[in-house]
């Protein structure tokens, strides 16, 4: 399997998922689209056209499919902010093209217009006074314009932003294809604020139980059945663990029980290590390593 984030998912959309389905039907792998999405709001709903694409790809034999987080947000850097033609070459040939004065002007040209309320500042190493503002906060404090602070930290750090600025009728047209499975897209961080920066994306405390909270209880776009197999049986045999996604004796023994009532994301995008409501326990291979919201003691890592 190839599992990618693509080259493009503004502008460039369909052209990105043309070219991860080229590498699927040329070589034979399976290929997994990273959280399909499209970014900014001048190309909201293209996200159709996308699946549209993959649905004839499977037509024709190709094995693709596609994964989603149930936010309006991403997580990723800064520097993606950039034209391409700034950042080719990476850091080194960057940051030469911003001594240039010519360059650096025109790269402030094309960041300008962004909506730069769109982007929180999640973690920017060397400035902590400035994580957890918006880029038109930061800008204010420091009495600057957005595109001018963002290449000023982008001289020096590439700091971790979340990224607003998507739809949420293309991200339940995602949700709703049957190819698609949730994944959370997050890394193991903990709730004391050590690893993951000042302010990581809620997804990685919350994405499994916003699905079930947002899409099936307060908003019902899918039945919980399908909702459960999105998040379990589905991704398990896309990445073919044969061991683990169902109940069924003789398979490991990963379980969470929740109340499809009250389980419910905590997190926000300022405040995002909160641990979710409405699960009772989580088992894994056998062994309880959680209940109601802490792990318990003496839990395996």
């Amino acid at each position: 399997m190839l599992a990618s984030h693509m080259a493009n998912y503004s502008a460039g959309l369909h052209d990105s998922v043309a070219s991860m389905i080229r590498v699927g039907e040329r070589s034979g792998v399976r290929v997994q689209i990273s959280h399909l999405t499209v970014t900014g709001r001048e190309h909201w709903g293209a996200v159709s056209g996308a699946l549209s694409l993959i649905d004839d790809a499977v037509a024709r034999g190709v094995d693709v499919a596609a994964d989603f987080y149930p936010y309006l947000a991403g997580s990723t850097n800064l520097s993606q902010t950039l034209p391409g033609w700034a950042v080719s070459g990476g850091w080194d040939a960057l940051r030469k093209r911003m001594d240039d004065e010519a360059q650096r002007r025109r790269m402030r040209e094309y960041l300008t217009p962004t909506v730069w309320e769109d982007f929180l500042l999640v973690s920017t190493g060397l400035f902590p006074e400035l994580d957890g503002l918006r880029m038109t906060e930061a800008a204010a404090r420091v009495d600057q314009e957005p595109a001018d602070l963002a290449l000023d930290l982008l001289a020096v750090c590439d700091p971790t932003i979340v990224a607003f600025g998507r739809s949420e009728l293309d991200l339940l047209a995602v949700m709703r294809h049957p190819l698609t499975v949730l994944g959370s897209d997050g890394l193991a961080v903990d709730t004391f604020g050590v690893v993951g920066g000042p302010v990581p994306h809620p997804r990685f405390f919350g994405a499994f139980p916003a699905l079930f909270q947002k899409y099936v209880r307060e908003n019902p776009v899918l039945t919980l059945e399908e909702a459960g197999r999105k998040c379990t049986s589905a991704p398990a045999e896309r990445v073919r663990l044969r061991d683990r996604g169902l109940l069924r004796p003789g398979l490991r023994g990963d379980v969470v029980v929740f109340d499809p009532l009250t389980i419910a994301d905590r997190s926000t995008y300022e405040d995002s290590r909160r641990v979710p409501d409405g699960i009772v326990t989580v088992i894994r291979g056998g062994v309880e390593v959680a209940r109601g919201g802490s792990v318990v003691a003496g839990a395996r890592a």
